[in-house]
């Protein structure tokens, strides 16, 4: 009975596992929270104006999208930390100091995020009667996410490093576009996909960084 009591005080003690897991549930649901709003500019296109084949909308769309990388990069960056650091990660200030980084240093690649989500956008206005079309444009949707992915988990590698080494795993590039799929999933599901959008963001950051070191995604610098 004894060893039970010590089992159990253990087990919620401060400093015990209930409590570890209780604060990385807390550190996940920071980095959702702090992805989705960094990229409430989609989520406002969305309620405000929604997706019409007009110049004006697809305008408003690729502009909605200029934080979407650096948001990325700002999950996987929390989600290095507490991978790292545990309860100690503090991934929320990861989160948003990572962001902030990225908006200030790698601008160019948020614009030419923006940039392909407008073209995209177009091909979907104009072809959306041809089935080749849209499945090309989904094709290139996904590479879109793959480029956005790589560059956000090696925010220290040049754009073109980053490419190659995702390019040389084509398998883990596929298992990125299968946890963003399932994240996105779990958002759409009726009734308690609002709930799960509380955490699917900061879990997807952290499936992909483990998938990343597991595999060895290290890009030159």
């Amino acid at each position: 009975m004894s060893s039970l009591t010590t089992r159990a005080r253990a087990l919620v003690a401060y400093d015990g596992a209930l409590a570890h897991l209780l604060i990385g549930v807390l550190q996940v649901f920071l980095v959702s929270v702090s992805f989705l709003a960094a990229t409430s500019p989609v989520w406002l296109f969305a309620l405000i104006v929604g997706w019409q084949p007009t110049h004006l909308a697809i305008a408003l769309f690729a502009a909605s999208t200029w934080t979407v990388a650096p948001a990325v990069t700002g999950a996987l960056a929390a989600a290095s930390r507490i991978l790292d650091e545990r309860a100690e990660a503090h991934a929320g200030r990861a989160f948003w100091r990572s962001f902030a980084g990225s908006c200030r240093s790698r601008w160019r690649i948020a614009s030419g995020t923006a940039a392909i989500a407008w073209i995209l956008s177009y091909d979907v206005a104009l072809f959306s009667d041809t089935d080749g079309v849209l499945l090309l444009t989904l094709a290139g949707g996904g590479l879109l996410l793959v480029a956005v992915v790589a560059t956000g988990s090696a925010p220290d590698s040049p754009l073109p490093g980053a490419l190659r080494a995702a390019a040389q795993r084509p398998h883990l590039a596929l298992a990125w576009l299968l946890l963003a799929v399932i994240a996105i999933a779990l958002c759409v599901i009726p009734v308690v996909g609002a709930s799960l959008m509380l955490f699917s963001p900061g879990l997807a950051a952290l499936s992909i960084q483990i998938c990343n070191r597991a595999l060895g995604f290290r890009p030159a610098r």
